[in-house]
């Protein structure tokens, strides 16, 4: 978000004030206290009591994961050898083929291609395309428009805020009980755009 903002602000010619204060939160962001070097993963975050990263990792290519991978091999904060261990565990369906996410999601699939170059005849491209296909198949098979994905849904907590989780495509996700709901967002259909 910080590149991105960084961007906007250079392009809007912004004070260089503001411009070097966003580039010193980048330039002091250090993406290797949460890189477990043993299993050469990111941890999912730091136990600040313990001050002890969890032993849970984001290690799916077809995810948001990649992003924060790449980035953190741009600034040398992480060897670009890590990248290789990102699994490409691929499922199928109707003989098509796709790689896995944690929980199915447009999000997940479609969220780094926003700001990183994708081209056809690739892994992730054809990744994208798959999960594009998928959430057209179980949106018509549920009698929905597609575009499944993390969301707000109609469920509010004590305080009447609206409640959010993931909804997937079942045989994207590795995530359990993905067919138990299903929740339409636009602006994961919008994501799609991106592709076709």
């Amino acid at each position: 978000a910080m590149y991105c903002l960084k961007q906007f602000l250079i392009e809007e010619k912004a004070e260089k004030k503001l411009v070097k204060r966003v580039s010193k939160i980048i330039s002091d962001t250090n993406f290797a206290k949460l890189f477990d070097e043993k299993v050469g993963l990111f941890s999912i975050g730091l136990n600040v009591e313990s001050n002890k990263l969890y032993d849970s990792y984001y290690d799916l290519l077809a995810t948001e994961a990649r992003q924060t991978s790449l980035i953190a091999i741009a600034k040398r904060d992480v060897s670009a050898k890590h990248f290789r261990n990102l699994s490409r565990l691929f499922t199928e369906h109707k003989g098509n083929v796709g790689l896995v996410s944690w929980g199915g999601t447009t999000f997940e699939y479609m969220l780094p291609n926003i700001n990183i170059p994708s081209y056809n005849c690739t892994l992730l491209n054809d990744a994208c395309r798959f999960a594009m296909y998928s959430n057209i198949e179980y949106a018509r098979k549920n009698s929905v428009p597609f575009g499944i994905s993390e969301s707000g849904f109609s469920v509010k907590d004590l305080h009447g805020n609206y409640q959010y989780k993931t909804f997937g495509v079942p045989w994207l996700g590795l995530k359990r009980g993905l067919e138990k709901s299903l929740v339409v967002s636009p602006y994961s259909t919008a994501l799609f755009l991106q592709i076709d």
